[in-house]
């Protein structure tokens, strides 16, 4: 966990600072507030209290009473989660039998949120674009409310075999060509374990100062396979 220590010096004061500015004609609000002593990553935004009978948002005051979304003021934002990551795991293991290698490479991140900006702009029947997902009319929030709010933020642990590699390796009889060849096969981005619904998060940036947002135009990850002969020659 990274903290802000210290914002102000005898040049410029502040008591907090806001990051990252959600785009969007006429938009003017932050994913991320930083304040002195606090934690770095920290979102910033409206607490869901749920969705009325005509599918709009209601949210939480100051004072914890639910409204809805379009009556809410700025003194009723919080910190509502954090976009960086706690725990980081990478395993590397290779696993020899006679000829064969197999090499694997997995990799995750744990304890982190992202805000799903592909559920916001494409994820509603009201989301205001015109290429909306097929999904988007299975959801009961009708309207995204126009405001960043924790109803867009999901936990992002994912644990994903990044690569994975099978050698064959060929001892050719004495020859004075070549010492040594390997056939292999190799893919990338096999598969991803994760409970997020948006993009594969490992393409999400979970360290930095503006973590965990997954913008809704983010390519999806490509499945790669590489067939390949290695040769040594002499």
């Amino acid at each position: 966990m990274t903290k802000l220590k210290k914002l102000s010096n005898d040049v410029f004061e502040a008591s907090y600072l806001n990051i990252k500015e959600k785009g969007g004609p006429g938009n003017s609000e932050y994913y991320f507030r930083v304040e002195e002593g606090g934690k770095i990553g920290q979102f910033y935004g409206l607490q869901t209290a749920g969705v009325d009978a005509n599918g709009n948002m209601l949210v939480y005051d100051r004072n914890d009473e639910i409204i809805p979304i379009g009556d809410a003021k700025i003194e009723d934002k919080r910190f509502i989660g954090n976009g960086a990551s706690k725990v980081f795991l990478s395993w590397n293991n290779t696993l020899r039998y006679k000829q064969f290698d197999l090499n694997m490479f997995w990799r995750g991140a744990f304890s982190f949120d992202i805000y799903n900006d592909r559920l916001y702009g494409m994820g509603l029947e009201g989301a205001g674009s015109s290429n909306v997902l097929r999904s988007a009319y299975d959801t009961e929030l009708k309207h995204p409310g126009g405001l960043i709010s924790s109803y867009f933020l999901e936990k992002g642990n994912f644990f994903k075999l990044e690569n994975v590699t099978v050698d064959y390796n060929l001892q050719p009889r004495e020859n004075k060509f070549m010492n040594s060849m390997r056939v292999y096969l190799s893919a990338k981005n096999l598969f991803t374990i994760t409970n997020y619904s948006g993009n594969d998060p490992s393409t999400v940036a979970v360290n930095g100062i503006d973590p965990g947002v997954d913008n809704s135009g983010a390519y999806p990850q490509a499945m790669v396979f590489t067939l390949g002969v290695a040769i040594n020659f002499k």
